[in-house]
């Protein structure tokens, strides 16, 4: 009888030790496994992190500078109206800004330096800004009208027609080795300029115009706008230009680039 007390205990004894060794075991493995599942997930993690930056497409990291400047000189100018976008497809880092002038009548200007410079340094005068903000106040409203240049598509009447995409027509002008695109689009109208010998270049880049304004919406003029662009630019240049009318204020924006001036005037506000 003691014998087979005995035995049982041993075998129960045996059957727990066991069993706590196969716990320990699975506790070790699944400790083991959870380790290395955080490890794999935090190097997931920093590789996204890396190749976001690599990419520069990092959406923080290309508003950081302008939403920062925003801040100082809505204080300067007691808010106003300011591009919330750089416009630009690198350099956001460097981003660098210096104003002149007051809440009624301001300009501001965009550039991008080898390094990045405080708001409003005065070594930022030195550098070519690739784009310029400007607010303008008049003393009336009909002053203020008679700043932009705005046609209508009775001003076209009879001119050749080039479809532009996006049910828009365009109106070809030509002459003196000169040629002019024109069409509207609301209270805006649209002029590209270009020689002769940049033809088949003016309809490209026109058409590439509309298909852009169909991503990026201009501001409402609350009478009208104009746009006037080049077809060709040489550095330091700004004649990408739109401009718009708000009551007695006159908006402008010029840039090197017709891609980078629709960018950031469509994010005025």
């Amino acid at each position: 009888m003691r014998k087979c007390a005995i035995a049982i205990l041993a075998a129960s004894s045996l059957l727990i030790t066991g069993c706590a060794s196969q716990t320990k075991k699975r506790n070790t493995k699944n400790s083991t496994k959870t380790e290395l599942e955080n490890k794999s997930d935090k190097q997931r993690s920093s590789q996204k992190r890396a190749s976001t930056t690599k990419s520069g497409k990092d959406f923080s990291e290309q508003t950081a500078r302008i939403a920062v400047f925003n801040r100082k000189l809505r204080n300067v100018l007691r808010g106003g109206m300011l591009p919330t976008t750089d416009g630009l497809n690198n350099g956001s880092n460097r981003l660098n800004i210096r104003y002149t002038g007051d809440v009624n009548n301001y300009a501001i200007f965009y550039s991008v330096g080898k390094k990045a410079k405080n708001f409003n340094d005065d070594n930022v005068a030195h550098e070519i800004p690739y784009a310029e903000f400007t607010k303008r106040t008049y003393s009336t409203t009909e002053e203020a009208a008679q700043q932009i240049e705005h046609r209508s598509t009775a001003d076209f009447k009879g001119l050749p027609t080039v479809s532009l995409g996006h049910n828009i027509q365009g109106y070809l002008d030509a002459g003196a080795g000169q040629r002019y695109l024109n069409w509207n689009e609301g209270n805006w109208s649209f002029g590209v300029h270009a020689t002769a010998l940049q033809g088949e270049k003016l309809e490209q880049m026109s058409k590439q115009i509309v298909s852009l304004l169909e991503e990026h919406m201009l501001p409402v003029p609350r009478l009208y706008g104009q746009v006037s662009f080049e077809v060709g630019n040489q550095d330091g240049q700004r004649n990408q230009n739109i401009i718009w009318q708000d009551e007695k204020t006159v908006f402008k924006l010029s840039a090197h680039n017709f891609k980078t001036a629709i960018k950031m005037a469509a994010s005025v506000k």
